[in-house]
């Protein structure tokens, strides 16, 4: 892969979604069948450009990220995504963006109000 992380750098919370196209080349001999995408955070979305992946194909997978989904760290912070494959890779494929928030709209303005588990959310 040409990168595994991507800086967002400073984004305004009022600037609504942003996203980043990281792209790789498979290069195992074996077909490969992506059985998800899981984000580290709701507030992270992943989209695979294919669900079967053969020898030398060329994939992207697109990162999204909602600035104003729910509070955030102060200062610069990370998610992660996962590639999931069958059958399973010796190490699965991760990809981090980073990120600082501009709260230029203030806390009181997120989506999401209710508290929240980051640990759920699969995307596929």
């Amino acid at each position: 892969m040409d990168e595994s992380e991507f800086d967002f750098g400073i984004i305004k919370q009022s600037g609504g979604l942003v996203s980043h196209d990281f792209k790789f080349k498979y290069l195992g001999d074996a077909p490969l069948s992506v059985t998800g995408t899981p984000t580290s955070c709701a507030c992270t979305e992943a989209k695979i450009s294919q669900k079967t992946i053969k020898k030398d194909d060329e994939i992207t997978l697109t990162v999204i990220f909602d600035p104003n989904l729910h509070e955030e760290p102060d200062g610069v912070f990370f998610k992660t995504v996962t590639v999931l494959t069958n059958p399973k890779l010796e190490k699965q494929p991760e990809f981090k963006i980073w990120v600082q928030i501009d709260l230029d709209l203030g806390a009181n303005a997120y989506k999401l109000k209710a508290s929240h588990d980051d640990n759920t959310k699969l995307t596929k």
